[in-house]
C-alpha cells in the first residue's frame, strides 16, 4: 500500500482501538491519531527513498520533542526517555539500510520499535504499535511479501491485490473517513 493509506490505517486504527476510552481528551485523541500516522509509515523506512529519510527523521524529532514534554520534571524519566532516543536513531539507522519489507516490516520489528517508543513516550507508545502493526497487516494484502518473521528469509503475503490499486484507495479513504467520523465524534 501506498505511504498516505498507512498513514489514514495507522491513525484510524489506533482511534478504533484506544479512541473509545472515556479518559482521553480532544487533544490526546488527535495526539493519538498523528503517534498512529507514524507508526503506519514507520516500517516504510526501509525504502530507499527522500520519502522514507524524511519520515524516519521526522519520527525520530517528533517523539524527542513529545518524550521532552513529558518527562521534563523527572531526571529518570529524561534519562529513560534519551536512552530511548538513542535506541530509536539505532533501529532507524539499521532501518534505512534494510532492504524493502526486510527487517523493518517484521514482527521483531514491531517488538523493538514498540519497546523503544514506550522508554520515550510511556503509555501512549500504544498508539504507534498499532500503527505499526495495521502497516505490517495490510502490506499481507498485496502481491510482494514481507519479512514477518525475521530473521528468517521466509516471505509472507496473501497476494490479493496490488500496492497501488483499487484496494488501496478503498482502504485509504475508509480509513481517513473513520478517522474524521471518530475524532468530530469525540469533539463535537
Amino acid at each position: 500500500m501506498l505511504g498516505n493509506t498507512h498513514a489514514a490505517v495507522g491513525a484510524a486504527s489506533g482511534l478504533i482501538v484506544l479512541g473509545g476510552l472515556a479518559s482521553h481528551s480532544s487533544v490526546a485523541l488527535v495526539t493519538g491519531a498523528t503517534l498512529g500516522a507514524i507508526g503506519g509509515l514507520m516500517p516504510d523506512i526501509d525504502l530507499d527513498s527522500k520519502h522514507a529519510k524524511a519520515v524516519g527523521f521526522s519520527s525520530v524529532l517528533y517523539l524527542a520533542l513529545q518524550g521532552a514534554a513529558r518527562n521534563l520534571t523527572s531526571s529518570l524519566a529524561m534519562s529513560t526517555t534519551i536512552t530511548g532516543l538513542i535506541a530509536l536513531i539505532v533501529l532507524v539507522v539499521i532501518g534505512l539500510k534494510s532492504n524493502h519489507r526486510g527487517f523493518t516490516h517484521s514482527i521483531l520489528a514491531l517488538a523493538l520499535f514498540s519497546t523503544v517508543t514506550c522508554l520515550i513516550l510511556g503509555e501512549t507508545w500504544k498508539w504507534i504499535a498499532i500503527g505499526y502493526a495495521s502497516h505490517l497487516v495490510i502490506d499481507l494484502l498485496n502481491k510482494k511479501g514481507e519479512s514477518l518473521l525475521f530473521p528468517l528469509t521466509t516471505k509472507v503475503c496473501l497476494n490479493l491485490c496490488k500496492a497501488d490499486g483499487i484496494t488501496n484507495k478503498v482502504l485509504g479513504s475508509l480509513a481517513t473517513v473513520t478517522t474524521l467520523v471518530v475524532l468530530a465524534g469525540r469533539i463535537l
